[in-house]
């Protein structure tokens, strides 16, 4: 036998064990429910096994879900609108995605394990929120007074900054919200 059959033969053999071991892995296929709806979907879980999506209602209306095994599925409902999405889930259960309000626009979210919280946008009408990290820093895109959206790696910082705008007065927000008001939160920087 040559050193080129020996070879063939022992990637043969190695396959061969790589397919029965493969064939080995068990799984199972668990039903998560809906919200008394038709159907769900499941975006995100995290390292404790909570699940988030969508359930659909009754009314086949998508609200965002939490499947925890166990217990309830728990509708997180909306921001007054009638639908909403969860997208990502971290460690702590916090929550984010996507929600309608009453005026019928989608806004990022977060969710406390009580409220959804609205992440607003950076001046325009839609955001979606996307991630979650360990640290709370969420990921997503949101649009500007101009109708255009921003979606890059330090969007984190623009939804803190969102969410911190909240909690300034209408007369400072456009200050807040200035180029150079983000950039100086991006760096870690205070105002001059």
């Amino acid at each position: 036998m040559t050193e080129m059959h020996k070879f063939g033969l022992g990637l043969l053999l190695m396959l061969l064990l790589c397919i029965t071991a493969s064939a080995s892995i068990q799984y199972e296929i668990i039903d998560l429910g809906t919200l008394d709806g038709p159907w769900g979907k499941a975006w995100a879980v995290n390292d404790i096994g909570q699940i988030v999506g969508a359930g659909y209602t009754a009314e086949n209306i998508d609200h965002a879900a939490l499947w925890t095994a166990g217990q309830p599925t728990i509708d997180l409902g909306t921001l007054g609108g009638s639908t909403s999405r969860a997208y990502a889930i971290n460690s702590a259960g916090q929550i984010v995605g996507r929600a309608q309000t009453d005026l019928g626009l989608s806004h990022a979210f977060s969710w406390d394990g009580q409220d959804l919280i609205d992440l607003g946008t950076l001046g325009g009408d839609h955001s979606q929120a996307w991630d979650i990290n360990d640290l709370g820093q969420v990921v997503g895109w949101a649009d500007t007074v101009e109708g255009y959206y921003h979606e890059e790696d330090k969007l984190s910082e623009y939804f803190l900054l969102m969410r911190a705008l909240q909690l300034v007065s209408s007369s400072r927000k456009q200050e807040v919200c200035s180029k150079d008001a983000i950039e100086r939160l991006i760096q870690g920087t205070s105002a001059k």
